[in-house]
């Protein structure tokens, strides 16, 4: 049985996966919480505890914006992989408080909510 400090949310969002600053593949979100996400499919084989950046577009003061959080690999296999947010600061609590927000209204539209 799993233990999580943060509720995931399923939501559907392209990200680009950095390496080292090279961006190493184009990725899925599967699910996204406070302090991670869980990436699907990474081809690319970053060893664990590794330091990545994930790059979000996000809506800010009405126009796009890619916005770029550290993370590190915390688990891979087949199906993906799973990023935890490094270091928690009050800037990237409010990047994914805009992407959760922006994307769960997408979600509202797509299915006629």
């Amino acid at each position: 049985m799993e233990h999580r400090w943060h509720k995931r949310n399923e939501i559907k969002a392209d990200v680009m996966l950095y390496h080292h600053g090279i961006p190493v593949a184009r990725c899925a979100v599967h699910n996204l919480s406070d302090t991670g996400l869980f990436l699907q499919p990474s081809e690319q084989h970053i060893p664990i505890n590794a330091p990545v950046e994930v790059e979000f577009t996000v809506a800010q003061d009405l126009q796009r914006k890619r916005i770029r959080l550290p993370a590190r690999v915390i688990h891979q296999d087949s199906g993906g992989v799973g990023l935890m947010f490094q270091p928690q600061t009050p800037a990237t609590a409010s990047v994914l408080r805009s992407l959760l927000k922006e994307k769960r209204a997408f979600g509202r539209e797509r299915s006629g909510q």
